[in-house]
């Protein structure tokens, strides 16, 4: 396939800013910028790509709505959406995008083109003769734009001055600018070159500043416009190189469209240009955010094969992708390789090593690293202490957890809710529910705001201190801060409840049952596609007081079910399986689950036979056996708590203000409801 020579391109330079193909729907438009209408398959419209375009932008547009050929360009105002502000925005390009995701204003730059572009370089730019002019250097530029109030627009102010500049300083200051937060700034002012068809602008439009403007789209999340910047750049003549689509693929990541990110490469490929270290990284990137560990090391051994040095950026990257991915041990491996390297370890190297070392359980290993990390005094952030004191809660150390959040507060590092949470989850894990309330107790008062996982682990902590009154608290506190409860929050109440022994605290647990299986928690699930003879179900639980209410639950459920249709029980055996799903700090031994259930159900005259195989505590009973003890008294004692909990709470409230008169109601009543279902 032949390239289409630059000379041969027509272009022209546009009157009032650069124009679209003419006559065109927003959805040709958005073909011809993917190559989608092309017979080669052409991303970019010059060079074909293997496989299908991705589908990216179909939500952008709305399908076959008719541009005017000057809209085109006014991609440049979706923008805008950060500040919900469009009167800056370029003349007749209201309305013509609009915005098509949340924007931030935080985030990092994209790699580009000279990674050493910094204000320093040029302390001043212009022309000669003009030394001393602070307005047009870049620093002087970038003061005054930061100076100007949010409706000004930039380029009226300092639009004039940029003809002073050469394309790396002004690729310099909208660098500078992005890093300072001002997107929407740097957007203004190189769509005001995109606008200018005089010389004294147009040289400004080269290699240099279009790399830039696709970079700032990264923090801003803009694929689109970025997408629209790499046509226009091929409209104009303006060849790609590697730092173009590395930014470019750096957007892609940032917008989580990792499908794109392999076809621009692989468009990157196919025009010639060699990868570079920043195009490696970035493409590591895009494993880390998929998990493809395995990929990122394939990776660094083609860096390796190829002669280019990694940077410890690299390494880093790699070591977090392992972490992430569950492979800890392989993130070490990669540090090996870092120190026989010659890479010197920065501060995220050993913050990653010592979330590596934590997740094994290795809390002396991450200490070594930590001390390690003070010799050669490098800097420890509020990432390496949360992350240390995370080892200590994995290892059940609490001690040193809260000697490390001490030294925290002695080097002057602010916590955050994730150092908070590690170490609320240390002293649960210790036992010393006190400690876990003092922390709370601290991390209001210093304005940090608690999460899901703040509570969860608050509420694990009560549960093994017994106090099921904080824990109820702590649970009501849950809507106002904005957070859902979670598996761990309801196994961890229903075992504070039910163990308190208290009539009314386990016809709460049982309420608790039932907000949260409505909520998708506690699902009992048929399995009767097995053994015709077994009418069988199961339910994943954590803790002896969350299985032995699921069971009630199921048994007052069966026998509802018996005593509008007793041939639903017709199979020769019943088998209810309480399961362990997946790794929680509440979880407790299955032996002691099979245990609590077995000694509940035979103090009660049950035909079940309890018994731990694997991991599962199994429940097996003949149906007609089953039947009978459902329907007998035995069994009302315990599904009293199951039906009589709205009542019972009435009643209880009641009594508070009718004394003994309103206990003896009570009495009266339950016994009622026992001979009722007795008989």
């Amino acid at each position: 396939m032949s390239f289409i020579p630059i000379e041969q391109q027509q272009w022209q330079a546009p009157q009032d800013r650069w124009q679209g193909p003419p006559n065109r729907s927003k959805i040709e438009i958005e073909q011809h910028l993917l190559g989608v209408a092309t017979p080669d398959g052409f991303l970019f419209n010059q060079v074909p790509v293997a496989g299908q375009p991705h589908p990216l932008v179909g939500s952008l547009v709305q399908q076959d709505q008719p541009m005017a050929p000057g809209d085109y360009s006014s991609s440049s105002s979706i923008l805008y959406a950060m500040d919900g502000s469009r009167s800056s925005l370029p003349s007749s390009s209201h309305g013509a995008t609009g915005s098509f995701r949340r924007m931030y204003a935080t985030g990092t730059m994209g790699s580009m083109g000279d990674t050493n572009l910094s204000r320093s370089d040029y302390a001043y730019i212009g022309p000669p003769g003009m030394a001393g002019g602070a307005g047009h250097s870049v620093e002087g530029l970038l003061e005054t734009i930061a100076a100007l109030p949010p409706h000004q627009d930039a380029a009226q102010v300092v639009g004039g001055m940029l003809q002073h500049l050469d394309s790396s300083a002004l690729a310099a200051l909208m660098k500078e600018l992005g890093r300072a937060g001002l997107f929407k700034r740097s957007v203004e002012l190189f769509d005001f070159l995109r606008r200018k068809p005089s010389p004294e602008y147009t040289h400004l439009l080269d290699i240099y500043t279009y790399t830039t403007a696709i970079a700032v789209c990264s923090a801003s999340q803009q694929l689109q416009r970025a997408l629209d910047l790499m046509a226009e750049m091929r409209t104009r003549g303006i060849t790609c190189n590697v730092h173009t689509y590395s930014a470019l693929m750096n957007v892609c990541i940032k917008c989580n469209e990792v499908g794109l990110v392999q076809q621009v490469y692989s468009q990157m490929i196919q025009e010639g240009c060699t990868p570079n270290l920043v195009t490696y990284n970035t493409l590591i990137d895009l494993y880390v955010k998929t998990g493809q560990w395995q990929e990122a090391i394939k990776l660094l051994d083609k860096l390796e094969e190829e002669g280019i040095q990694p940077e410890v950026r690299t390494y880093n990257t790699i070591i977090t992708a392992c972490n992430k991915s569950g492979k800890p041990e392989q993130g070490l491996k990669i540090y090996e390789r870092m120190v026989v390297a010659g890479v010197k370890p920065s501060a995220t190297t050993y913050t990653a090593l010592i979330s590596a070392y934590g997740k094994q359980g290795l809390v002396e290993k991450a200490m070594d690293i930590f001390a390690d990390m003070v010799q050669k005094g490098c800097e420890r952030n509020v990432i390496t202490y949360s992350s240390l004191i995370s080892a200590c809660e994995k290892a059940g150390r609490y001690e040193m957890a809260l000697q490390l959040f001490e030294r925290m507060h002695k080097e002057g590092c602010v916590p955050n809710v994730v150092t908070y949470n590690s170490l609320i989850a240390a002293c649960s894990h210790g036992g010393h529910w006190e400690k876990a309330k003092e922390c709370f107790n601290q991390m209001l008062a210093q304005g940090c705001r608690p999460d899901g996982i703040t509570f969860s682990a608050l509420i694990t902590a009560y549960q093994r201190g017994n106090q099921w009154r904080k824990a109820l608290h702590a649970f009501s506190q849950m809507p106002s801060s904005g957070c859902h409860p979670d598996s761990v929050v309801y196994n961890a109440l229903l075992e504070v409840c039910w163990g308190s022994g208290v009539l009314q605290v386990q016809s709460r647990a049982m309420q608790i049952w039932s907000l949260a299986n409505r909520s998708g928690h506690f699902r009992i699930y048929n399995q009767n596609k097995g053994d015709p003879a077994v009418h069988q179900h199961s339910c994943v639980v954590f803790t002896h007081g969350a299985a032995i209410v699921t069971l009630l639950r199921w048994l007052c459920d069966v026998r509802h079910k018996v005593g509008h249709d007793a041939t639903s029980l017709l199979r020769e055996r019943v088998v209810f399986c309480l399961q362990k799903g997946k790794a929680s700090r509440i979880e407790q031994p299955s032996s002691t689950i099979c245990e609590a259930v077995g000694l509940l159900l035979a103090g009660h005259g049950s035909p079940f036979t309890v018994r731990l195989v694997e991991s599962t505590t199994q429940l097996e009973a003949v149906s007609s056996e089953l039947v009978a003890w459902l329907r007998s008294p035995a069994f009302s004692t315990l599904s009293y708590l199951v039906h009589a909990n709205r009542w019972v709470m009435r009643c209880l409230v009641m009594c508070q203000y009718m004394g003994a008169a309103g206990w003896s109601m009570l009495c009266m009543l339950a016994w009622l409801y026992t001979c009722q279902t007795a008989a």
